[in-house]
């Protein structure tokens, strides 16, 4: 070893000289490896390394070590002497004597609460705080979690370092969720919406904790294939029959060999097509394997549980089983038992909901109209003659299965219908529609086109467009006209009116529409109410701005006026609804919302939780109704 007055090559060359010496020798080098491990020349970094090596280098007792212990924590006070020997405890891999010296320290030195009169040891000081005060102890200092989340998010802005997050997430994953929630964008949001769909919970928005829906959702349908129902512990198996088409052909077949063979081949031919065409369709059943086993529940097992409460989860998944499938006649009587069974029992709102949804769509194979039975359901419940929560149920069990867009389309008018009719302002409907995930599919619309179509339904008895010409509103011709109103709605989701037109116009061009977007003539929208229109070669012609469209017959010069009147009025009158109804005040929404509205358990904020997105925080006066 190369001598050295540096004191710290003198502590590193005992250090080594130490771990080099049999253990029987290596007490008797302490004396002189003490004085430098008191240098303060020394960096403290450097004689805590070295005490650290010569205690894994000493035996594993109190009397080994506590002289190395004491020069280092001489002269500190008491937080210093106990922060430096968990330095020190922290830089050696194990000892169990040291533990015993911090853990002594650390009982002789106790401390007052600065919140109450409790004097403890520092240790259990820590916990005393957390757990009394929800307080942290930081460089001897209390500090709340806010606080502190403010600190380490200030560290976090100004030196860019992700530790600061680690950080947070050790004090409380809610103070970290408060942090997401305040400046999450939208793609750092994707992923957390995600994962939380996966669970089932929204998040909530003020902390982003976990927040389960208030309505439990409706059961799944029962599972059905190849004849066999199956689902809560319960199956219902049918054995599957000999195709129609086989059977009739073997009958066929057998008739054209014991009459062809042994009487006449002519005959024999004649009876085998008749023995098929009879088989065929007389003798073959005509439902599939499938529909023989919802027909099959139906007549043997829901007839004796439909009184009882246990199997309504069952009976509601076998409802939505059905639609479409099975004989309605069968299932009739049963229904009509679970849905007076059901109104009178709170906790079967799913079963009572998808029972009478049910019961309308089987009566649909019997020329109802299945979209205006729907829209009365959630009418009803809209009203208040029955729980809000039913519509949600009601709206899930109707898009349990894909329906086509234009009868959705025509059943979202005939529901805004029903809910303008139970007293709903355009702001009632908007909050409503943050309620749940199928309500909010059926009620979600833009301001101004709900504005718009509330001024529409609002002057219906009034009429103040007849000045101009005659027309049906939008929720006139989906209430007379189904398959025109989907048809229509499916051309222009916007459509507010629906004007009379002359035939030799409407062959050529389609019906005048008065729309969220001006007035449709043919494939042109017009908003403008000084649009270039005008007729044109004796009236053969029409010219809409700068297309010509050509006529089969002449155009009476008045339907050019009847067309600017239907532009001004769009214009003037009905652009002005907007401004007129936005700004009506909440009336049923407070009613409507209570029983989706749910508590966030870690921050206590009430919200309208959707799965798998940020819930609707609940504004007070939304809830009061002010």
């Amino acid at each position: 070893m190369i001598a050295s007055n540096d004191p710290s090559e003198l502590l590193a060359k005992w250090v080594i000289q130490l771990r080099s010496r049999p253990p029987h020798e290596r007490s008797t080098m302490i004396a002189g490896l003490l004085p430098l491990l008191a240098n303060e020349a020394i960096p403290s970094p450097l004689r805590l390394a070295a005490a650290a090596r010569a205690i894994e280098s000493l035996p594993d007792a109190i009397t080994a070590i506590r002289d190395i212990v004491a020069i280092l924590s001489e002269g500190l006070p008491a937080v210093q002497k106990l922060q430096r020997l968990r330095d020190l405890q922290n830089r050696v891999e194990k000892s169990d004597a040291l533990d015993a010296l911090v853990d002594e320290a650390a009982n002789e030195f106790v401390e007052s609460c600065p919140r109450c009169t409790a004097v403890l040891p520092h240790a259990d000081m820590v916990k005393h705080l957390w757990h009394e005060h929800r307080l942290w102890l930081v460089d001897g200092k209390t500090r709340r979690l806010d606080r502190i989340a403010q600190m380490r998010r200030a560290e976090y802005a100004h030196h860019n370092d992700p530790a600061s997050f680690e950080t947070v997430a050790e004090l409380s994953e809610r103070v970290l969720g408060q942090w997401a929630a305040s400046t999450a964008t939208p793609d750092e949001t994707h992923a957390l919406l995600t994962a939380a769909g996966q669970r089932g919970v929204a998040l909530c928005p003020d902390c982003y904790a976990d927040v389960p829906p208030a309505l439990p959702p409706l059961p799944p349908p029962l599972a059905l294939a190849g004849g066999r129902l199956a689902g809560d512990g319960h199956v219902v198996s049918v054995v599957p029959r000999v195709p129609p088409r086989l059977s009739a052909t073997l009958v066929a077949a057998a008739t054209l060999v014991l009459i062809g063979g042994f009487l006449h081949l002519g005959i024999g031919v004649v009876l085998a097509l008749a023995a098929y065409g009879f088989t065929y369709f007389f003798c073959c059943p005509g439902e599939s394997p499938d529909d023989a086993a919802i027909t099959t529940a139906w007549k043997t097992l829901a007839p004796s549980w439909a009184d009882r409460r246990q199997a309504a989860r069952w009976l509601t998944r076998l409802c939505l089983t059905s639609w479409g499938r099975g004989d309605p006649l069968e299932r009739a009587n049963t229904l009509q038992f679970l849905v007076m069974r059901a109104r009178s029992q709170l906790e079967e709102l799913p079963l009572w909901a998808a029972a009478q949804s049910l019961q309308i769509h089987d009566s649909t194979r019997f020329g109802r109209d299945g979209p205006e039975g729907i829209a009365k359901l959630v009418g009803r419940a809209l009203q208040g003659d029955r729980p809000a929560a039913f519509a949600e149920y009601v709206l899930a069990a109707y898009l349990s299965q894909p329906r086509p867009a234009g009868e959705w389309k025509r059943l979202r008018i005939l529901m805004l219908a029903a809910a303008f009719a139970a007293g709903l302002t355009p702001r009632d409907v908007l909050a409503f529609a943050a309620a749940a995930p199928h309500v909010a599919r059926a009620f979600t619309w833009p301001p101004h086109q709900l504005a718009m179509l509330y001024g529409i339904w609002t002057h219906q008895p009034s009429r103040p467009w007849k000045r101009i010409d005659e027309a049906q509103t939008v929720f006139e011709v989906a209430e007379r006209s189904p398959q025109r109103a989907c048809r229509l709605l499916l051309e222009e989701p916007g459509l507010l009116l629906v004007c009379t037109t002359a035939p030799e116009l409407e062959e050529i061009l389609g019906p005048v529409l008065v729309t969220l977007g001006g007035v449709r003539i043919g494939s042109e929208t017009l908003l403008d109410a000084n649009a270039d229109i005008r007729m044109l070669n004796n009236g053969w012609e029409l010219l809409i701005g700068t297309t010509r469209h050509h006529l089969t017959r002449p155009l009476a010069p008045e339907w050019v006026q009847l067309i600017k009147g239907w532009l001004r009025f769009r214009s003037m009158v009905l652009g002005e609804y907007p401004t007129l109804y936005w700004n009506d005040e909440v009336r049923v929404a407070p009613r409507l919302l209570a029983p989706f509205i749910g508590v966030c358990a870690e921050c206590g904020c009430r919200c309208l939780p959707i799965v798998g997105t940020v819930a609707r925080r609940v504004d007070p006066w939304l809830e009061s109704g002010h």
